[in-house]
Parts: structure tokens; sequence; C-alpha cells
């Protein structure tokens, strides 16, 4: 999965792009958004950019929510449909920093793939983007 992003009116515009393997299908994606804060609460609001569809199926689930315990905003994408088997690159969130949050970004994902290829059944991948937004301390 591969994230851009730019600053606009001191919020984070990203987007992202996830390719995979033929002959494997994405069923689902979670990404948990999140800046280091020693404040207590979330340190930005995140949300995602509409429509995320693909080529002829309705728009799949999205499921954002604040984890009781956890960091940030918790982003679930589920029932992909046509975007399944395809590259996904029509998943676009907006990030505001509340007040002085820094400008640093952590996105954790984990992403669930159907079998095909080398793997003959379904596998998790996980990983963390760190992200530095400089451009955040002129805002």
């Amino acid at each position: 999965m591969n994230f851009s992003g730019a600053i606009s009116s001191g919020q984070i515009n990203l987007e992202s792009e996830l390719w995979h393997e033929r002959g494997t299908t994405v069923e689902s994606i979670t990404l948990q958004v999140w800046m280091p804060s020693n404040r207590p609460g979330p340190a930005a609001d995140v949300a995602v950019v509409s429509p995320v569809e693909g080529d002829s199926s309705p728009a799949p689930f999205i499921s954002p929510y604040t984890p009781e315990r956890g960091k940030g905003t918790v982003i679930e994408i589920t029932d992909l449909d046509d975007l399944k088997d395809e590259t996904i690159s029509t998943i676009n969130l907006i990030v505001q920093p509340r007040e002085k949050a820094g400008t640093e970004l952590i996105i954790d994902s984990e992403i669930e793939l159907g079998g095909g290829g080398l793997f003959t059944s379904g596998y998790s991948l996980s990983g963390r983007f760190d992200l530095d937004f400089p451009a955040l301390e002129d805002q």
C-alpha cells in the first residue's frame, strides 16, 4: 500500500493505492490513522472522501470509528465487490489536526487477502506508515 499526501488549509489530504498480485483478492482493509499527542483525546479528525467505488458495483462498506482504548480513528473497509481483484486507488482520506498536534501522522494497516498466486488460502499483511508533514508547523 502506498500513501501520498499534501497540506491544504491546515489539513492533510491523503491519497492511497494498493497493488496486489493477479489471482489474489483484497477481502478487507483496516487502517488506524493517528497523530502522536501528549494531550488526552484524539489529536486529529479523520474523514474518508467519497465515493469509494469500483467499476460497476456499489461502494464497499466503510466503518470509521474511534477505538475505545486505542489511538486515532479506525477505518474498516469490507465488501469490496469488484474492487477486490484490481488495484485499489480510490481510498482518500482527509486528516484535520487539532491545535498543535505536531507534524507526524501514523497509519497502522492490515490487509486481508484471498488465496491465489503463491498462496492457496487467505493471508494477512500488516504494517505501519510513518509520515511527516513539516508544512503543518507553518499552519
